[in-house]
């Protein structure tokens, strides 16, 4: 069904995406676009700072620290808006992969595993970027689930009247929070009142990264 907006008495156009405070929107409400578009940002940002990751005098410590500070920023601001499926996350694990390599300048010739290039980055756990995303999306979660009244907790929760189509359905925003929180979305949007009982669901989602919330 055609749904006709008028403002100030100007009908406005009907696109297939637009971008609103940097962030990517499509009219299938699919998150790909703006992923691929903050990643490719974070490269941008990775290749500015090349004389940091050349330099001997930085050491592989401080760079990876750096790394997470000054480019992860930029690669998932906005993250909390994101609906992830498993090709958005391969995505967002292959540019942290990138990340590393470019920081240890390390290029795909070598034939170097993804074991290696960690082990070389001294880093204590496992891919951590993907963990970030999801640690600052269920603190978001939280933080609006715990409101009172506002526009945010009435689009998480709310429901829109209607049929589905039949088929596969769409994965949907609240259907990240119940897969890695491993509860119905009531029952997530219970636990959300309890700060410590929350932070016991972020270490559990997220075992490398239990002190984010």
């Amino acid at each position: 069904m055609n749904t006709s907006i008028s403002l100030c008495g100007e009908v406005l156009a009907e696109v297939e995406s637009f971008v609103y405070l940097g962030s990517v929107f499509t009219s299938d409400g699919s998150c790909t676009q703006d992923v691929r578009k903050r990643l490719a940002m974070g490269r941008s940002a990775m290749q500015s700072l090349s004389s940091v990751w050349k330099s001997k005098d930085i050491s592989t410590t401080t760079k990876v620290r750096l790394l997470k500070a000054l480019i992860w920023s930029v690669a998932i601001y906005g993250s909390e808006g994101w609906t992830l499926r498993s090709k958005e996350e391969k995505y967002i694990e292959a540019f942290e992969m990138w990340c590393y390599r470019r920081l240890l300048r390390i290029p795909w010739t070598h034939h170097k595993t993804n074991e290696w290039i960690l082990c070389k980055c001294n880093l204590k756990v496992d891919r951590e970027l993907l963990d970030r995303v999801k640690s600052l999306k269920l603190g978001f979660y939280r933080h609006t689930t715990r409101k009172y009244e506002s526009l945010e907790k009435e689009i998480v929760q709310g429901c829109v009247p209607g049929y589905r189509n039949p088929g596969r359905q769409r994965r949907h925003w609240t259907d990240d929070i119940a897969e890695w929180t491993g509860m119905k979305i009531n029952e997530a949007a219970a636990a959300a009142e309890d700060r410590d009982s929350w932070r016991g669901i972020l270490r559990a989602a997220n075992p490398s990264h239990g002190g984010w919330h």
